[in-house]
Order: structure tokens, then sequence, then C-alpha cells
């Protein structure tokens, strides 16, 4: 990343604030319409949108963390901000370790083995509810910390100019982000040796 990969202490709109906000209510209602409809179509339908949606957007968010670290891994010189673009898409990631205990509520209407795990014959104890449950949020949140961790070393040589600058409520997030900040060059060669052992250990998690 170069000297002018910084980050300022800017923050979306009020507009766009509520925009954004308008349209998240506007989505999780037609999913609770659905999700508690009398007709169990409906809402075998309702669970499936949010099965797909959930799919697509975390494979997406986490595609586009293991593009980053090819990126670095490489010394990829031409994706300028596109590099922090990629970057912005892993802040979905905890979003859908939370969405799935969303998802989780229709177990019994996407899986129809649910109820009865003796109806997978020979794998019982690999589907059983509790297992299940267990197996996919360690894994989830395993991927979220790996994912986190790496996010944070990115952004953190951002913030350098942005931690003396910020006020409002992301003041305090941005002076716990840089916490101990050793000077730009330093930081940005330090998350630099750092990024690289992490994306490369990335890499080898998605083979």
């Amino acid at each position: 990343m170069s000297a002018v990969d910084v980050a300022s202490s800017r923050s979306l709109s009020g507009t766009s604030l509520a925009v954004l906000g308008g349209l998240i209510v506007v989505g999780f209602g037609a999913f609770a319409a659905g999700a508690f409809s009398s007709d169990p179509e409906t809402v075998e339908r309702a669970y499936r949108a949010f099965l797909q949606n959930f799919l697509l957007w975390s494979a997406l968010s986490q595609g586009a963390l293991m593009l980053s670290a090819a990126m670095r891994l490489t010394n990829a010189r031409w994706p300028g901000p596109v590099h922090r673009l990629v970057d912005s898409f892993g802040a979905f990631i905890p979003v859908s370790l939370l969405l799935y205990f969303v998802l989780w509520t229709g177990k019994g209407e996407l899986f129809e083995w649910m109820s009865d795990p003796h109806h997978v014959e020979g794998k019982e104890w690999w589907y059983r509810e509790g297992f299940m449950l267990f197996r996919d949020v360690f894994a989830l949140a395993w991927m979220a910390l790996l994912s986190m961790w790496y996010l944070v070393l990115s952004v953190r040589p951002m913030l350098g100019h942005a931690r003396e600058a910020a006020n409002g409520p992301f003041a305090s997030l941005i002076s716990v982000w840089t916490s101990g900040w050793r000077g730009e060059a330093v930081e940005r060669a330090l998350a630099d040796r750092r990024l690289r052992k992490l994306a490369a250990a990335r890499l080898r998690k998605g083979e």
C-alpha cells in the first residue's frame, strides 16, 4: 500500500444512513412476514430465500478476503484503491455469523432430516441437531476470527491521520484500534509482515 493509502474521519451522511437503515428494515420485515406466515409453503419459501442469500453474501465476503490475501502475497501493485474495496467486503463476515442463528430457526423447513437424523442412514451422529449447531457455529466463528484479525491488521496503518481528527461515535473505536501507535512507517512495515503470514494461512485454509 502506498503512502496515500490513508483513512479520513468522514462518516456517512444522515440521508445515506437513513436509506440504508430503511432498506434493512424492509428486508427483515419482508422475511419476517414470510417466516411467520400461516401458510407452510410461504414459510418454507422465506427460509429458502434467506438461505440462498446467506450463502451468496457469505461466500462473496470470504472470497473477497481470499483475493485480498492473494494480492498481498504476490506483491500486486495494480489494485490501488480496489484493494480497499475488496477488504471492505469482509465487514459482512461477523454479520453472517449472527444471521446464521436466524437461519437456524428455520432448520425444520430447510432440512427434512432434522426431525429424524436416522433418516440419513449411517450418519446419524453427524446430523444430530446439537452437533450440527456446534460444528457450524464453531467453523463460522473461527473464520470470522481470522477474517477480523486480517482486517484489523490491514486497516490499522490507514488510521494514523484519522486518529487525530476523528470525532463522534467512531472516535473511540479508532482510538482502540490504534492503541500503542508506533508511527505510520513502523505500523505499515509491521502490518505487512504479519499480513503476509496471515494471508498465507488464509489461502491454505481455503484450498
